[in-house]
């Protein structure tokens, strides 16, 4: 998979976690666990991506969700649809890391799922 899916991945995953006002520590180990069981030894380009994202500027949700829908039209050849389940998979399982989501968190995970059918 290309290095920009993962960085805009991990931008989008790090926007939704932080959606319901902080990142909890329990939600970026669930992030790099599951990312690990998806993607395997490529999963560190999204880990990575995520860590470095905590300590700069944070993209908003709608910055972070239109820069992973525009990698993924450009890359859209490369998208499978089991690929898309491994993303929301992770998404879903990152959410839910914390005792559940949140409205805001499911809106978006629900929303993702809806768009990415059509790439």
């Amino acid at each position: 998979m290309n290095q920009f899916l993962y960085r805009e991945f991990a931008e989008l995953a790090y926007a939704i976690a932080k959606a319901d006002g902080r990142i909890q520590g329990k939600e970026i180990e669930t992030f790099r666990e599951v990312m690990q069981e998806e993607f395997g030894q490529d999963s560190w380009m999204a880990t990575d991506w995520f860590e470095i994202i905590s300590k700069e500027a944070v993209p908003t949700v709608k910055e972070a969700y239109n820069n992973v829908f525009h990698i993924l039209r450009i890359n859209k050849s490369e998208i499978s649809p089991e690929l898309k389940a491994r993303y929301a998979n992770v998404l879903y399982k990152m959410a839910m890391a914390c005792g559940g989501m949140d409205e805001r968190e499911e809106f978006l995970i629900e929303r993702f799922k809806e768009d990415l059918k059509t790439i």
